[in-house]
Formats: C-alpha cells, structure tokens, sequence
C-alpha cells in the first residue's frame, strides 16, 4: 500500500505536514517546510525597505524574486534602502505568486485526502483543492494511516 501512495502524490511518506484552518474556513495541508517559509515571506511582505524584506523573506524566495526582476541590466535589484512594496512584486498582483497551497494541494495530497475535498476553478489562477473545515479530521486521519507526522497549527495556514 505505501509504494501506491507514493505513486500518487509528490510528497514523501513520513514527512511532517501542517494543517489548518484557514479564514475561508477551508482546509490548507503544506509540507512544514514550505508551510514555515511561507509564513516567514507573509511576514516579511510588510516590510517597509528592501533591505528589510531580504533580512526577513526565506532566501529561496530572495533568489525567484531577483530572478522575477532581472531585466538584463546591472541595476534590477533594489538598494537596501529603497522603499518595499510588496504588490510592486511580479506575480503578487494577480495572484500568480507566491505559490497558493490550495492549489498545490493538487499535487501534493494523496487521492484519499483529495477526495474529501472538491476541486474548483479559479478565473485568473486555475484549479485548486477546496476542502470544508469540518472535513479536517478526516484529512489528518488520512494523512496518518499513509504515514505522515501530522501538525494541526490554523495559525501557520493562514495568511489574512
């Protein structure tokens, strides 16, 4: 049964999923990896200078956001000292970036927990996994029987 498991999702048996409730009363499932990142870049978008972002933001997150802004020349990347805006970000604004769990959810939940949920369609961003919040113990019983150590934190899955 685990190799099946295996074939069907993008994570790793026994790795630590966190999840949550979010404001939208839905289900967020990240690996607690990319769920602490992103909690880390939700805090460093209120930062009010450049040199304050990059001291907060996950470095990974640093280097796609530089990649986001090379323009070719030598001068792309801002000086610590200039104002921070966050929705001045490529992506931010419509929704493009940072990455939306909902929607990785797709590829990151086995079939089981995927099922609990239903798939809808965003206009501008695509398809992604809504699960109802009184679903959730369900999820994080799913999650175990596959084997994964499951966190239940509603504040690291929700970024209002």
């Amino acid at each position: 049964m685990a190799n099946e498991f295996v074939q069907e999702t993008n994570m790793r048996p026994k790795e630590t999923i966190i999840v949550g409730v979010d404001a939208g009363d839905t289900v967020v499932c990240m690996p607690e990896d990319f769920a602490y990142e992103q909690i880390r870049l939700h805090r460093a978008s209120s930062a009010r200078t450049w040199g304050e972002f990059r001291r907060l933001a996950p470095p990974a997150s640093i280097r796609e956001i530089h990649e986001r802004l090379d323009d070719g020349s030598d001068s792309f990347i801002p000086d610590d000292d200039e104002p921070f805006d966050w929705y001045s970000l490529p992506g931010v604004g419509d929704g493009d970036w940072p990455p939306w769990p909902q929607q990785l959810m797709l590829d990151w939940l086995p079939i089981r927990v995927r099922e609990l949920g239903t798939v809808r369609s965003s206009a501008l961003n695509g398809n992604f996994l809504e699960i109802e919040a009184s679903k959730i113990d369900a999820v994080v019983a799913e999650l175990e029987r596959a084997g994964y150590r499951v966190i239940r934190n509603d504040d690291a899955v929700d970024f209002s």
